[in-house]
């Protein structure tokens, strides 16, 4: 009787706690921290809420997020970040492995609800989502995960203010946070895909509700924020523009400058998604390669998909451009930040939209002009014709190349300390933190109860 009711437990439950254990382990970047009995110590207390936070899965993902965060506790706030993590459940065709699946997910979740990690400096919590739920949306199962840690998350950190970091997913759940916590909440829109989400009629209440309740909505450029102002729901929305963080400390100029006698160095650093046009910085490549034929361009992907990298490679093998293009896997900030000053002369972005463009300041932020294509946020970035060039036309390879080209012919003029400190001017961690900051203080208002008067 007793050997047939653990039978019974080990096919429901399956699993250790050890093996619990290794599903919650982190790699070494991720530092297990205790901050479940932390007093309150005086400082502005703000819970982040971003789909699109650094994972083990995707380290190198939306760094934008996460140095806004740094930024804001370096300037003395309590600011620490929730997020969702995918959980797949296995797809079972028994009514047994159903439960184990279903059960396995409710013990890691529980696992991890009370749990904190460093992650440079920020700590983060991750909260498992199941992924793999036929007839269940994504979104609503992220949101459900990391609402059901509402209440740890009141116990322990009580926040002052939310500020959520897209409409849809982690806007509204912010909306509903907002009301259990009683406190006003923030929205910034970074969706490069919003107007997409704006025509889809399960997403799209969400975010109306999401954006139009928020205390302030922040958009991280001018194109951006035209564009969320384009929909009647939003046009009489307050859009504030706040451009992201960057993290340009380990961003500068070499030693030396490039010079136009050499062969010409070009460099993308990015996903190769379709709508960052890598076939046509390709076929962009190959005009400019008939005025300069030592000109090479390096590819550096990130997070891509089979499909996508199939048809960046079916583009090269058509445009036979043989070692011209180095490709190469994605690479950590550091990395990043040496190819920009050592193997680079212009940085070329072929993007048909951007909300903001965070690589083409680092690159600036690193003495190096940028080639950009009217694209939207990138355009806030690239003001004059000091800091490198906008083509005239989008999805135009031979505007592209022209662009390139007028950069090229003259790359001894550009100044590489005068393009860092038009990046430091402007997009600095200090001075954008302090925008982020105030703004807080405006909503929360003198007392620093929120709109509502009532004490966090």
């Amino acid at each position: 009787m007793i050997k047939g009711l653990r039978r019974i437990r080990d096919a429901l439950f399956g699993g250790s706690s050890q093996e619990l254990e290794t599903a919650l382990h982190l790699p070494e970047r991720w530092k297990p921290i205790d901050l479940s009995n932390a007093p309150p110590d005086g400082r502005l207390r703000v819970l982040v809420l971003s789909c699109m936070f650094p994972t083990p899965d995707a380290p190198v993902a939306a760094p934008f997020v996460l140095e806004q965060v740094q930024a804001l506790r370096r300037a003395g706030v309590d600011a620490r970040v929730i997020s969702g993590r995918s959980f797949a459940l296995r797809s079972e065709r028994s009514v047994l492995g159903v439960l184990r699946a279903i059960i396995a997910f409710f013990r890691l979740h529980r696992a991890a609800s009370t749990r904190w990690w460093e992650l440079d400096g920020v700590p983060i919590r991750y909260l498992p989502f199941p992924s793999l739920v036929r007839f269940v949306p994504y979104s609503w199962a992220y949101r459900f995960s990391i609402w059901r840690n509402r209440h740890s998350l009141k116990e322990e950190f009580s926040p002052q203010i939310l500020h959520a970091h897209s409409s849809h997913r982690d806007g509204a759940l912010a909306r509903k946070l907002a009301i259990y916590f009683k406190v006003p909440y923030i929205l910034t829109e970074h969706s490069s895909f919003f107007a997409r989400l704006m025509e889809t009629p399960a997403a799209r209440p969400q975010i109306v509700k999401a954006l139009v309740d928020a205390a302030r909505v922040i958009a991280v450029s001018s194109a951006s924020k035209a564009k969320i102002a384009s929909h009647p729901d939003f046009q009489s929305l307050p859009i504030d523009v706040i451009p992201n963080v960057l993290d340009i400390e380990r961003f500068h100029p070499a030693d030396s400058s490039p010079s136009s006698l050499s062969p010409l160095r070009l460099l993308y650093i990015g996903t190769w998604e379709a709508r960052k046009n890598v076939p046509i910085l390709l076929a962009a490549l190959k005009i400019v390669r008939e005025a300069k034929p030592d000109t090479k361009l390096r590819l550096v992907r990130a997070n891509n998909n089979d499909e996508q990298i199939r048809d960046v490679m079916a583009a090269l093998e058509e445009l036979a451009l043989g070692d011209a293009v180095h490709i190469s896997g994605h690479a950590d900030r550091g990395e990043v930040a040496r190819l920009m000053r050592d193997e680079c002369d212009i940085f070329v972005l072929a993007s048909k939209w951007e909300t903001f463009g965070c690589v083409v300041a680092e690159a600036l932020a690193s003495g190096r002009p940028a080639v950009i294509t009217p694209c939207g946020g990138a355009e806030d970035i690239v003001t004059a014709p000091w800091m490198g060039e906008i083509c005239l036309k989008n999805n135009d390879p031979e505007s592209l190349a022209q662009a390139i080209l007028s950069v090229a012919n003259r790359l001894e003029t550009f100044d590489p300390r005068r393009l860092r400190q038009h990046v430091v001017e402007h997009f600095s961690s200090s001075g954008v933190a302090g925008r982020i900051i105030a703004l807080y203080r405006d909503v929360l208002g003198p007392t620093g109860l929120g709109p509502t008067g009532r004490a966090p």
